[in-house]
């Protein structure tokens, strides 16, 4: 699954940001996506159905490679990239041929993705401010 949330808004903030240089404002934007994540991650284990714990515990926050375009990002997925213990939750949000998907990874983004943005906004708004006061 695959979600995006876009900023828009203040161009007084996006002009101040591009002022910023390249590694500093992939910095601020990371630091950013990750506080919004965590908002949707906290309403994902809140939703994850439990038997054992184990899925709710394996939802992580993960750095997504930079592409081309200096795009920085955020995932929030399970430990599943080893195979590990946690392998099935995949199967839980998407369902299988036996098995309807739950979709709780999906449902906690749509719910809590308001607060995130907003998160997300204010986190730039003060990355900015300390980076341009620092420089």
């Amino acid at each position: 699954m695959s979600a995006t949330l876009t900023i828009s808004g203040s161009r007084e903030l996006a002009r101040k940001l591009e002022e910023l240089p390249k590694r500093v404002q992939r910095k601020v934007l990371s630091q950013a996506m990750r506080a919004a994540a965590r908002v949707v991650q906290a309403r994902a284990k809140a939703l994850a159905p439990v038997d054992t714990g184990l899925l709710k515990r394996s939802l992580k926050i993960r750095a997504i490679r930079r592409n081309r375009r200096g795009n920085v990002g955020v995932t929030l997925s399970t430990r599943a990239v080893d195979f590990g213990p946690a392998f099935y939750g995949s199967f839980v949000e998407y369902g299988t041929r036996k098995l309807r998907g739950r979709r709780f990874i999906k449902r906690a983004f749509d719910e809590s993705k308001d607060a995130a943005l907003a998160i997300a906004e204010g986190a730039i708004r003060v990355g900015v401010i300390r980076e341009a006061t620092t420089a």
